[in-house]
């Protein structure tokens, strides 16, 4: 603006500066806006919904997604606090405290009359340059869809997908959770088994959808009678029947529901134009007379509603641990049990288990007899609970065991391959302190390997989960294979299964039976199956008794069976005879 010459260094250098701060401004106001544009971009086209919020809580960003997940617009919440009450507590916490949250899980309903979404909720605050909160960040994550896929397969994993009721599992896991939650002494509760008498002939006659049909309608009639909040009305699989009576005060409270159940089946039922009568029987056990745990429970009221069948039908049993008109005979079992151990006047008797593609015999389980001297062969069904009752069932347990292992060593040094050998761990056996200890001392006297060893528990000894991992741990840490036996009649998380380190699955008789003719056991038998192999765990089915059943759980890829179709329970010296004859057993023999 001047000539050469009056032009001062100082003005010049003054006028450098200022341009290059210009310059600087600006290039820093075009990259501001680039970034702005970016984070505009990137909040916009996210598929959660973002709030941005100041040092105050005021609002500076609300995206698309955050409008659509909590029903408000950005123009109405633009520098104002979070309109949703819990939302913004949490960002107050966050920005006076600097505190975090992450994967809380929030109920948002956008509109009136709009189904609730399902989000997870993160917030934590933003900082400046010198660590100083200047503002907070939350996002909301849409999960609905997942949520109700879950809360879905949760419902059909509890729930009998013909009458809605609740299944085996579920019943069984509900008792299991009230006596873990500790019932009180004086408390009692009852647990009933429900069986159609005769239904057979309906399924025959009607053909299978009738009878569906009817079982709906039994649903229906049972749940009428049982509506209180504190009875619970579920499905085993066939025409069984379970129900729970929580808060009563006596056993006459049981009596009336059973007496109001038997009632209510004098109406016929309407199905396909027919007008069908029929009726029930019911087993009925008390907590804590009857049991105290799920499995005893469960087997006693089994055990009464048998006897009701046998007894004539259409009415209730009370389960009587000493049986009418058998009370000597108990008291005969029971003071002979400890002398039979000392008498050795027990014995082993071993089932067979097959290869069911090749028939070859793989393994045997080792099931205890008792051969009374003057009651003769008594089944494990009269003392087995005698056992359990008194304690005796632990060195009953013990001899079991070590005669298993002694047996099987004399298998092997008459030069027979050798194979796996099964014994039953009683509950009593599992709670002892020193289980370890005496099955490493039997495998150190027997010197079996402990790799053809497999020890049987039940799904009830697991309910105390971190208990059972570590008892379970130990024993595998022998080499000992663990099969949990029964399986699907008790209550058993799906996710411990691989944590309980399991080796083998051995689905309950009581689901085979019925594969020909129940749907739903054969579902849950090729569902059983199908999830164990997926995690790497073998199965074995017990109870096969027709070609039909062995061809069934061929097809299911089911690899070993036992049961009446192949051989029943037999003395040692034939399983060497079988052995002797052929190691392999034809499979294609005709049913």
């Amino acid at each position: 603006m001047t000539t050469i010459d009056q032009h001062n260094p100082f003005l010049l250098a003054m006028l450098c500066t200022v341009v290059d701060s210009i310059e600087r401004e600006l290039l820093l106001k075009k990259q501001n806006r680039r970034l702005h544009i970016l984070n505009q971009v990137v909040i916009e086209t996210t598929r959660n919904g973002i709030i941005i919020t100041d040092r105050d809580g005021n609002i500076t960003e609300f995206n698309k997604f955050a409008e659509i997940l909590t029903g408000a617009k950005k123009q109405d919440v633009i520098n104002k606090p979070i309109p949703n009450a819990k939302t913004n507590d949490f960002i107050k916490e966050v920005l006076q405290t600097g505190k975090e949250y992450e994967d809380m899980e929030f109920m948002l309903r956008p509109k009136m009359g709009q189904d609730e979404r399902v989000c997870l909720f993160d917030a934590f605050p933003i900082r400046d340059e010198n660590m100083q909160i200047m503002g907070a960040f939350a996002q909301f994550r849409d999960i609905t869809e997942r949520y109700h896929t879950q809360k879905q397969i949760n419902y059909l994993a509890y729930h009998d997908d013909l009458t809605g009721l609740p299944n085996r599992r579920f019943f069984t896991g509900h008792i299991g959770e009230l006596l873990r939650q500790g019932v009180n002494e004086n408390r009692i509760f009852a647990v009933m088994f429900l069986d159609l008498d005769s239904f057979k002939k309906i399924n025959d006659t009607l053909g299978h959808n009738n009878g569906d049909v009817l079982l709906k309608m039994v649903a229906e009639r049972l749940k009428a009678c049982c509506h209180a909040s504190d009875q619970l009305v579920s499905r085993m699989g066939g025409d069984e029947f379970t129900i729970l009576l929580e808060e009563i005060k006596d056993q006459m409270e049981a009596i009336q529901v059973a007496e109001e159940i038997i009632r209510a089946f004098e109406k016929p039922f309407a199905v396909d134009g027919y007008e069908l009568y029929i009726t029930a029987s019911i087993g009925i056990a008390f907590y804590p007379q009857d049991g105290r745990d799920v499995e005893m429970l469960m087997k006693n009221a089994d055990i009464a509603l048998y006897q009701m069948k046998d007894d004539g039908k259409n009415n209730y049993n009370i389960f009587k641990s000493i049986p009418s008109g058998g009370g000597i005979e108990r008291l005969t079992l029971e003071n002979s049990i400890r002398k039979a151990l000392q008498l050795e006047e027990f014995v082993l008797y071993y089932q067979p288990q097959i290869d069911s593609k090749t028939g070859e015999i793989i393994g045997t389980e080792a099931l205890v007899r008792w051969n009374h001297p003057t009651l003769g062969l008594i089944p494990p069904a009269k003392f087995i609970p005698i056992a359990e009752e008194t304690g005796l069932i632990v060195p009953l347990g013990k001899w079991v065991l070590k005669t298993a292992c002694l047996q099987h060593q004399k298998w092997k040094e008459k030069g027979f391959t050798p194979m796996r050998v099964s014994v039953n761990l009683s509950s009593r056996q599992f709670s002892k302190h020193d289980l370890v200890e005496t099955i490493k001392e039997i495998l150190l006297e027997t010197h079996i390997d402990p790799s053809y060893l497999e020890l049987e528990i039940t799904e009830s000894m697991t309910m105390n989960v971190e208990v059972a991992i570590e008892i379970l741990g130990k024993l595998k840490e022998l080499g000992i294979l663990i099969c949990i036996d029964d399986f699907g009649t008790g209550y058993s998380n799906l996710s411990y299964l691989k944590q309980f380190a399991i080796d083998r699955l051995k689905i309950d008789q009581s689901f085979v039976r019925d594969i020909m003719t129940d749907s739903n056991d054969a579902d849950i038998v090729a569902t059983v199956i199908a999830m164990a192999h997926k995690l790497g765990i073998d199965v074995i089915a017990e109870g096969v008794e027709t070609k039909d059943q062995l061809n069934f759980l061929r097809s299911q890829n089911c690899h070993e069976v036992q049961g009446f179709y192949y051989y029943p329970p037999i003395p040692a010296e034939q399983i060497e005879q079988l052995l002797m004859q052929t190691t392999t057993i034809k499979t294609n023999l005709q049913g």
